[in-house]
């Protein structure tokens, strides 16, 4: 009976000593300030394991496709470039000083599967800044981008520019002389690489 109420107390004066220190204001929530390494490693490998664990029922559907990429391209520039950057084009003013800092999108399309990608557009991040998509698009919608984000490692600057400034509309089966294919945008891009 002692230990369960040793117990109870030691319970009682961590939750009281929790308390009293979010009442005190003496943690700095400055997106100057870095926590320790041990908080940052902490806080990575939850979120990484977190986001693993929620992906690891979704069903991937088919991602190729030249309408999936204009789509998908077309939503990264409005939904992601911004905070993210994109080929050739530097994030916003500020973007990179957030804490922690939006990842560049073309690492995190190597390392994440598209499973991953997608719960993270859809769902979000808390405490990030990433927002969660998913109220205001359609899976059909995210799984655009996310395709589009597993192609995003291959892309030039001006293989990207060809590809958001296509129209929808001139996505049909017929294209006219000088309406980029996705295909034609891609084997342009490697010709660049070879340079």
């Amino acid at each position: 009976m002692k230990i369960v109420g040793i117990f109870v107390l030691i319970v009682m004066l961590c939750i009281t000593g929790a308390v009293a220190f979010t009442y005190s204001g003496l943690f700095n929530v400055a997106a100057t300030t870095h926590e320790p390494v041990v908080v940052r490693w902490m806080l990575e490998n939850t979120r990484k394991n977190s986001i693993q664990h929620e992906a690891k029922n979704i069903i991937v559907p088919k991602l190729s496709g030249e309408n999936r990429l204009v789509s998908g391209g077309k939503a990264f520039e409005e939904m992601c470039s911004g905070c993210h950057g994109a080929p050739g084009k530097e994030p916003f003013l500020g973007a990179t000083d957030m804490n922690p800092p939006p990842p560049d999108l073309e690492g995190v399309s190597r390392q994440r599967t598209a499973k991953e990608l997608f719960w993270v557009v859809k769902n979000g991040i808390r405490m990030t800044g990433m927002p969660a998509w998913g109220p205001t698009h359609t899976d059909a919608q995210i799984w655009d981008l996310v395709a589009f984000m597993k192609r995003l490692p291959e892309l030039s600057p001006g293989t990207y520019n060809n590809l958001i400034d296509t129209q929808d509309e001139e996505h049909g089966h017929e294209h006219e002389s000088g309406v980029p294919t996705t295909s034609n945008i891609f084997n342009e891009n490697n010709s660049n690489h070879s340079h």
